[in-house]
């Protein structure tokens, strides 16, 4: 390939990149609020409480297997402070954070989230 050619591909790409990543973020954005919205709909719940209720679900998870923050964090390979914003409700996890968790406790994510509402 010709070098102005590929400067031309190459100044493409990122020109549309750079002039599309917000569009594409509003996008993202946008279907995270769908999924949201469709979630708080069919639970009574605001965000704020299921994140608690989550933490709380944790915690009693992590106690029953007698097992400190430190302990869980060891097994699913994060760190002690990550583990306690999860639990206290400060952060919104990840489902894959969720996720993580889940499999250092050797549960499902069905087990996880089976708490009353």
């Amino acid at each position: 390939m010709n070098e102005p050619l590929a400067s031309c591909i190459s100044f493409s790409f990122v020109n549309f990149y750079t002039t599309n990543i917000k569009f594409f973020s509003e996008v993202v954005n946008f279907l995270y609020d769908i999924f949201v919205v469709f979630f708080v709909d069919i639970c009574p719940m605001t965000k704020d409480e299921l994140k608690t209720a989550v933490g709380k679900r944790i915690v009693e998870l992590r106690t029953k297997k007698g097992w400190s923050q430190s302990d869980l964090a060891r097994a699913c390979e994060k760190d002690r402070q990550a583990i306690e914003k999860i639990e206290n409700g400060k952060v919104n996890p990840t489902v894959y954070s969720l996720y993580e968790i889940t499999v250092g406790l050797k549960i499902s994510l069905k087990e996880l989230f089976d708490f009353e509402l």
